[in-house]
């Protein structure tokens, strides 16, 4: 099963039934993915999740929230939509962004999924950064990222290895849905099935053809 692992959509307005969202799930559809997961920077209650599932068959739809933490971007995958806004709570730290290992901490304790995304940091403590966000429970690194450059996305695969962290692909946007996806071995139903998955490490990162 193909599904984009992060797609964000702060810009689409929300997850309503509104014209952008359907040509983002025609388009989904068109370059053979079997799924989505939407990442956004916050959480406002969608309470017509079961409407988009509806609109958005065959294909699947997913949803992260992004957390920007001082270790580097990271998306939270929860077992259930209903505990997206479970990190909301969290206080910024003064650049805004949120303590990683809090983040990481009760993001765990919901039985969620965590993937650090790219742009990675800088070379010299991107390895400490990894080793630092393994320890602290990360489940999954994104590996392929078409909005990023390939020498970065090699640079993560290589890091991926060495920290025996699942790859994973997203598109990074939506000028470049399609290109890239995560691979899963088995059919996903649901979003707990998504996140059980990245616990089993049954995922991998995949360019597609265009």
């Amino acid at each position: 099963m193909l599904v984009d692992l992060h797609l964000p959509v702060d810009s689409l307005g929300g997850l309503g039934s509104g014209s952008s969202l359907s040509m983002v799930l025609d388009q989904a559809r068109e370059k053979g993915l079997d799924g989505i997961c939407f990442s956004r920077r916050r959480w406002e209650p969608d309470t017509e999740w079961q409407v988009l599932e509806e609109m958005a068959a065959p294909l699947k739809v997913f949803l992260s929230i992004e957390l920007l933490t001082e270790l580097g971007p990271l998306l939270w995958l929860p077992p259930r939509i209903e505990q997206a806004q479970a990190l909301m709570g969290l206080r910024a730290r003064p650049d805004g962004s949120v303590d990683a290992e809090r983040a990481i901490g009760e993001a765990g304790s919901t039985g969620g999924a965590v993937v650090a995304t790219q742009p990675l940091v800088p070379d010299r403590p991107r390895e400490q950064t990894l080793q630092l966000l393994r320890s602290l429970g990360i489940h999954a690194l994104e590996v392929f990222n078409a909005g990023r450059s390939e020498q970065e996305n090699r640079a993560a695969r290589r890091a991926a290895r060495r920290f025996s962290l699942v790859g994973v692909g997203g598109s990074g946007g939506l000028a470049a849905l399609g290109k890239v996806a995560t691979l899963f071995g088995s059919p996903l139903a649901s979003q707990a099935a998504l996140v059980r998955a990245l616990h089993q490490r049954n995922a991998w990162a995949v360019a597609l053809l265009s």
